[in-house]
């Protein structure tokens, strides 16, 4: 698990628009090698320490607008994250992926709109991320998008 702590150090200092030009480069050179669509598992929802951005979908926003400036088409899969592990609240470090519950990930999530070159999907990190009492609730969100 040693790499998590490397992935959480680059996590704590992306914001929308860091993010938007990672993604964008990386999009950039999956088009140049002839890739046309990306599925993009995203969780990396909020500011440090877990306080919302004014735009609640600033960060997937970011990966949808470097998608199409790529000129790529993505799914972004929206990924619930709301606990460390079974029974266990989000570190520091992951506040920034958590909603705190299934109903606010819902309610967050429902505000993303796809369009031509993007669609929103859903999905869960892990088991142990999402507590088992919650799956129903990402489940019966996607079910109700299609």
């Amino acid at each position: 698990w040693t790499w998590r702590e490397l992935m959480y150090q680059v996590a704590s200092r992306l914001t929308p628009d860091s993010y938007f030009d990672l993604a964008r480069a990386t999009y950039a050179e999956m088009a140049l090698a002839g890739i046309t669509s990306v599925g993009e598992f995203h969780y990396l929802h909020h500011a440090p320490g877990g306080t919302p951005y004014a735009n609640p979908n600033a960060m997937g926003e970011a990966l949808i607008a470097a998608a199409a400036e790529a000129g790529i088409r993505i799914t972004l899969l929206d990924t619930a994250y709301l606990a460390a592990g079974f029974n266990e609240p989000p570190n520091r470090h992951q506040l920034r992926f958590s909603d705190t519950t299934a109903d606010a990930w819902a309610e967050r999530a429902s505000l993303l709109k796809g369009d031509d070159h993007t669609l929103i999907g859903a999905a869960i990190h892990s088991v142990r991320a999402v507590p088992a009492d919650q799956l129903a609730t990402v489940a019966r969100w996607a079910e109700e998008r299609n």
